[in-house]
């Protein structure tokens, strides 16, 4: 058990390492040697995350290299990516901006990606429905409707 628990520590810790310095290299964060500033800060917020994930049960939070897509635009935090994603819903279609915010804030109440996800289907198929646009809806969107509903009253 030990050796498992020393894996994860060292995979975290080297995944951590590797993007926090190519994150910095790419915003220009790093010092004259090259080096990401304050990495400290970054080892604290990883581990901090990750003792919180195991407290709730939620997966754990690592630092990801998608994140170079959002520095490049200028963004210097998480939350670059959140507010790029709003910014495509079209919030003139009710039909499609209800299920966007539903999702939106079911994932952290509910701390579930996937609860959100189901939540927003399940919204969009019933809104089409509600509305007569039975056509725009395609089988398979039906299915993943019909099993969102079936999980959330059942399991």
């Amino acid at each position: 058990m030990a050796v498992c628990v020393f894996v994860f520590i060292f995979m975290s810790i080297f995944n951590n390492i590797g993007t926090v310095t190519g994150l910095s290299i790419k915003a220009g964060l790093t010092d004259e040697n090259n080096e990401a500033k304050d990495m400290n800060k970054s080892f604290l917020v990883d581990s901090l995350g990750t003792i919180v994930a195991g407290c709730l049960g939620t997966s754990i939070v690592g630092t990801t290299l998608e994140t170079s897509a959002g520095i490049e635009e200028g963004g210097r935090t998480g939350l670059m990516a959140v507010t790029s994603a709003v910014k495509a819903i079209d919030f003139d279609n009710i039909i499609e901006a209800i299920p966007a915010f539903l999702t939106f804030i079911i994932i952290p109440l509910t701390y579930s990606i996937v609860d959100g996800i189901m939540i927003g289907i399940l919204s969009y198929v019933v809104l089409n429905i509600i509305t007569g646009k039975f056509k725009q809806i395609s089988l398979p969107m039906y299915a993943m409707g019909i099993l969102s509903l079936v999980k959330m009253l059942f399991l």
